[in-house]
This record gives C-alpha cells, sequence and structure tokens, in this order.
C-alpha cells in the first residue's frame, strides 16, 4: 500500500479485521439476553461485508495482487456465511 494509505484504507481494513472477533466475544459475553447477543453478531456480519469492501478497493487499485486478495475475500465470504447461520440459529433461540 501507498504510504498515504496507511491512515486512510489501512486503517479501515485493521479496524474491521479487529472489529469481526472482537463483537463475537463482546457478544458472546451476553449470550444470556439473546437479542445483545445477535445485535453484536449484526455488527460483526456489518465488518465482515466492510471487508469484503476494503479488499475490493485494494484489488482494483492493485494494492494487493489478484490471488492474494481474491482468497481473502473468499474466507471473508465464509465468514460472513457463518455469522448469518449463527444469527439464525439464537433468532430461532429466542423465538422458540
Amino acid at each position: 500500500f501507498p504510504d498515504y494509505e496507511r491512515f486512510d484504507l489501512v486503517s479501515q481494513i485493521r479496524r474491521a479485521a479487529k472489529s469481526v472477533p472482537a463483537n463475537i466475544g463482546e457478544g458472546y459475553a451476553r449470550r444470556s439476553q439473546p437479542k445483545e447477543f445477535m445485535r453484536s453478531l449484526r455488527i460483526a456480519l456489518g465488518s465482515a461485508n466492510e471487508m469484503e469492501i476494503h479488499l475490493k478497493t485494494a484489488r482494483e487499485l492493485e494494492y494487493l495482487d489478484r490471488a492474494t486478495c481474491n482468497e481473502l475475500i473468499r474466507e471473508y465470504v465464509i465468514v460472513g456465511k457463518q455469522l448469518r447461520n449463527l444469527i439464525k440459529y439464537w433468532r430461532s433461540v429466542d423465538n422458540p
């Protein structure tokens, strides 16, 4: 990444990447309140989706090679699917 992106795109990528597990962990601590847990999972899902966009931007700007970027995007797509499934599960627990 160019130096001028250190405080822009790189910073956003770092924050979004850290946000996914941080929100899952924060929500898990409140799992006794399913709605609160689902809220944290939805925030984590939003961060995973944000990462996909940031990675696509980095790929289009040719900051990352296509193969590496595509693999990272695939990984975040998987994380997104897992989070959607977890949200679906907790929704069923909250509304039996």
